[in-house]
């Protein structure tokens, strides 16, 4: 069975299992368990989500000696028997839910305060015995071993799914770059050793709320002698596409920094706790950073525009370090695409084709003829024809 423990709870009730893992081996009947997985489960805390990690665990393992499972406890009560099941792979019989306080075995009727339901796995009998009867009737299933394995599942029924009052939370990666997103666009983005870090600010959205996040973040921006100030509208904005943007540009990136390995990590499992903040509060800048090169990159590129080579001649084994798709259009045809091939040294070839280019990798070898020498909204272009990449 798996059961699901809160991540702040895990080690104590790993601890007490250990315990008893090792007693029921001891008894020679084994009770193992381990972590299978983990999910994000959500409450909501006077108003407001809390997203939280638990550990899935799986237990296996159950009381059977010669024959004779151990199954449930009845506690004896005046109305009934309340059922606490240690095998819920078998069906109960419902006589056990209002049975005598009686031990099948001996047949003594006395004031117990609990009774032990046992099961013949080879012809299905149940019987309910008392806890001295247990070893004697089981032949070796003694009450010492079911009360560790009872020990065992009822820890972990006590702590399934129960959230810790003062556990860690998570919040969702979205969430915190969009936040983040919204702050670094009025106030830029300071790093944790800075007088107000951008992780403060957007802690104190994702743990108030809009309303209250707004108010305890014009009020950190005053006490640090901030100009900025916030309103709710600020970060009512839709940035959704933006946060995709961000998002996706860090999931491309090659893993070679222990840096963009985190990122990725925390990206791809969808929260963070506190202690990540600081990774994903950087994002929208370092994202900024991203396009401000690009844009750089772009007209440097333009800048490097030069007729090159002669109209007329063809040319072979040219190295080519990208290749750009910047337009394609519908003719009497068909569709006409537009490359800007840039070639070793930052020179920028157009080719105009029919033919749809899949990607070109850096360093591949080209052929093409120079048709014409030409300008285009004033920038110098190299038109070439009869272009075949290898």
């Amino acid at each position: 069975m798996v059961y699901a423990i809160h991540e702040d709870h895990f080690l104590e009730v790993e601890k007490k299992l250990t315990k008893v893992m090792r007693k029921c081996a001891k008894l020679g009947n084994p009770f193992t368990f381990e972590v299978v997985g983990s999910e994000i489960r959500t409450r909501k805390v006077n108003g407001k989500e809390e997203h939280h990690r638990f550990n899935l665990v799986n237990v296996e393992g159950t009381a059977h000696v010669d024959g004779w499972e151990f199954i449930a406890t009845l506690e004896i009560h005046s109305g009934g028997n309340v059922i606490k099941r240690y095998n819920t792979e078998v069906d109960l019989p419902d006589y056990f839910r209002t049975s005598p306080n009686i031990c099948e075995h001996c047949n003594t009727s006395r004031a117990r305060k609990n009774l032990y339901v046992i099961r013949n796995t080879e012809t299905n009998e149940f019987k309910q015995v008392g806890g001295n009867c247990l070893n004697l009737y089981t032949n070796g299933l003694s009450l010492e071993y079911v009360t560790a394995y009872m020990d065992g599942v009822i820890e972990f029924d006590k702590f399934n799914g129960v959230f810790c009052s003062s556990g860690t939370t998570y919040y969702p990666v979205d969430e915190v770059i969009g936040y983040a997103a919204h702050i670094i666009s009025k106030t830029g983005y300071f790093n944790t050793n800075a007088i107000l870090p951008t992780k403060t600010l957007t802690s104190l959205m994702l743990n108030n709320g809009m309303t209250k996040g707004v108010e305890y973040v014009n009020d950190c921006l005053r006490q640090s002698r901030f100009d900025v100030r916030f309103n709710v509208e600020d970060f009512a904005r839709d940035n959704s596409d933006e946060v995709k943007a961000i998002i996706d540009y860090y999931k491309t990136l090659e893993d070679n920094s222990e840096f963009v390995h985190n990122i990725k990590i925390m990206l791809n499992d969808g929260y963070v706790s506190y202690k990540g903040l600081g990774y994903l509060c950087y994002l929208p800048q370092g994202h900024a950073k991203h396009i401000e090169r690009e844009a750089a990159k772009a007209k440097r590129l333009l800048e490097k525009r030069i007729h090159w080579g002669e109209v007329g001649q063809r040319y072979k084994n040219i190295s080519v370090d990208s290749v750009r798709k910047v337009a394609a259009f519908d003719t009497d045809y068909g569709v006409m695409r537009i490359y800007n091939i840039i070639i070793e040294g930052g020179t920028v070839l157009t080719w105009k084709t029919s033919s749809y280019l899949e990607e070109v990798e850096k360093g591949a070898q080209i052929a093409f003829t120079v048709k014409a020498h030409s300008e285009y909204k004033g920038q110098k272009q190299t038109e070439i024809t009869r272009c075949k990449i290898a």
